[in-house]
């Protein structure tokens, strides 16, 4: 049950730019405060990290990435550590020879018709969220303008087939013009993560009170 915990934060939790296509990769993500010398911990240094195995169902590699201080925004171990996980257990599997699918009687992989799970691309800036969903083995369609998703098409977790596509309806509110006015979506049960994304690129910065969920704002 735990293992299967694990690879769900891979295909759609916060470790999903650790995700390979072709295995069964589970991880998680960690980020965390750093200590200062006067034993209180530093807002503006942190430590990201990712650890993870892989193939899940039958583990053959297990490994941990841990970036000290990482550069600006965004800092998270789903971010910074994840994306290098996963490039060495690419480059590792392809060293080991271990197959992307199962062996066949002649030692061959078989590539079978998959089955493919439509990643949580919502409030995702448009590069990242096309990215994503490409490395999937799966088709974008931009419908709308703007610089956020704020819907998609099938929903998230959906199973697809491979080359299927996946239509991401981009948020109706623009930012980044200096001066312009921008509305406020509304925040509430979101993630601090996810609130800082959207206001970003509205053009607004995010004073974050507390921890957790955001279940008020100021404007609303």
């Amino acid at each position: 049950e735990l293992c299967g915990m694990l690879e769900g934060e891979v295909v759609n939790g916060t470790g999903r730019n650790a995700y390979l296509e072709g295995y069964k990769v589970a991880g998680k993500t960690g980020t965390a405060q750093k200590v200062g010398p006067d034993g209180r911990y530093m807002s503006n240094e942190h430590v990201a990290s990712f650890v993870g195995f892989a193939p899940a169902d039958q583990p053959r590699l297990l490994g941990i990435v841990v970036v000290d201080a990482p550069k600006g925004y965004p800092y998270y171990g789903g971010w910074v550590a994840a994306p290098a996980f996963r490039e060495i257990l690419n480059d590792s599997f392809k060293y080991l020879e271990i197959p992307r699918y199962n062996s066949g009687k002649d030692g061959q992989s078989i590539e079978q018709k998959e089955q493919l799970i439509v990643p949580d691309v919502v409030n995702l800036p448009v590069s990242e969220a096309s990215s994503l969903i490409k490395a999937r083995g799966l088709r974008v369609e931009i419908d709308g303008s703007g610089t956020v998703v704020w819907q998609q098409t099938p929903r998230a977790h959906t199973k697809v087939e491979r080359d299927s596509e996946v239509i991401i309806h981009l948020s109706p509110f623009e930012g980044g013009k200096e001066g312009a006015e921008v509305t406020i979506p509304d925040l509430q049960g979101k993630s601090m993560k996810e609130v800082a994304r959207i206001l970003a690129d509205l053009g607004l910065h995010l004073v974050p009170e507390g921890y957790g969920l955001a279940y008020q704002q100021l404007p609303e």
